[in-house]
């Protein structure tokens, strides 16, 4: 498994390659991370992806396939986070999905 620590997501997610190979190792990570220490580690990670999803997003991407990619990636990382998250989702995440929506 893939270990996020010290990841820079805001520059893995600029290469459409590094996005797509990106998506099997967060649906890895967010059903074997033990139990002990999921909930904290899987909702940082999933924060870091949602954020620099957001900024990747805000580029204007001309690739179609890359664009899917990020929005791919956005929706598991929201849903790792939410499944982390056992009180109201911040309003932070609220807004970060309406730009995806935009």
């Amino acid at each position: 498994m893939r270990s996020f620590r010290g990841v820079n997501f805001g520059t893995l997610l600029s290469s459409p390659k590094e996005t797509e190979e990106l998506l099997p190792d967060l649906k890895e990570f967010l059903t074997k991370l033990p139990s002990c220490r999921s909930d904290s580690e899987r909702r940082q990670t999933c924060d870091a992806i949602l954020r620099a999803c957001n900024q990747q997003l805000a580029v204007k991407l001309a690739c179609p396939r890359h664009l899917g990619s990020l929005l791919e990636l956005a929706e598991l990382a929201c849903e790792g986070y939410l499944m982390s998250t056992p009180q109201r989702p911040p309003l932070y995440l609220e807004r970060i999905l309406f730009i995806f929506l935009r």
